[in-house]
């Protein structure tokens, strides 16, 4: 456990993701107690290099690379994942590869879908947060049937924080994610109705 903690929080790392440099440091220690006492170590001389500015820089960089993509990054597992299988049969978003623009589409397209993804994922996000905050919020929707889902979503932000993250993460609660904003949208209509009825 401590390995993914300790990867995610290395100065070096930009993302806050995956770093396969800490995955083969890692793997140099020969026992698995050899390998936990130096990630663990690794852990708390990143934290004591980075200072309070760091950590909150490094929260900065967990919580873009988790929230800021529209796609759920799909285009670094589409183009730039090391595993070439993904990379040659998996390219179906058009545009870019790893060596030039050629690609099974072309980079209007890719532009496009990325314009498409962003506006749909600043609406969801925005919806999201906004109906998990006035559900948590107000202690009368605490009975609320959707009041554990959104305290689940602030335990998985909570968690991404600690943890390596990466905004795939998210795919798995796409459906929760669409149902909370979409009653967040619900709850502003009836709202809008009862404000025009008075």
């Amino acid at each position: 456990m401590m390995h993914w903690i300790a990867m995610s929080w290395a100065p070096s790392n930009k993302t806050g993701g995956f770093n396969k440099k800490i995955r083969q440091y890692s793997e140099s220690f020969p026992t698995y107690e050899a390998k936990k006492e130096a990630d663990k170590q690794l852990f708390i001389d990143n934290i004591k290099k980075m200072g309070p500015a760091g950590i909150v820089r490094q929260i900065g960089r967990k919580l873009s690379y988790t929230w800021l993509y529209g796609d759920l990054n799909s285009a670094f597992y589409t183009y730039y994942h090391e595993n070439k299988f993904i990379n040659r049969y998996f390219d179906y978003l058009s545009g870019t590869s790893l060596t030039s623009l050629d690609g099974p589409g072309n980079i209007t397209g890719w532009f496009m879908l990325k314009a498409v993804q962003t506006l749909y994922w600043i609406g969801l996000a925005v919806l999201l947060w906004r109906q998990i905050w006035r559900i948590l919020s107000r202690k009368k929707n605490w009975s609320n049937p959707w009041f554990v889902p959104a305290l689940a979503f602030v335990g998985l932000s909570f968690f991404l924080i600690l943890w390596e993250t990466n905004s795939r993460y998210l795919y798995q609660f796409a459906p929760v994610m669409i149902a909370l904003a979409s009653l967040g949208l619900i709850d502003n209509q009836f709202k809008k109705k009862k404000r025009v009825k008075e």
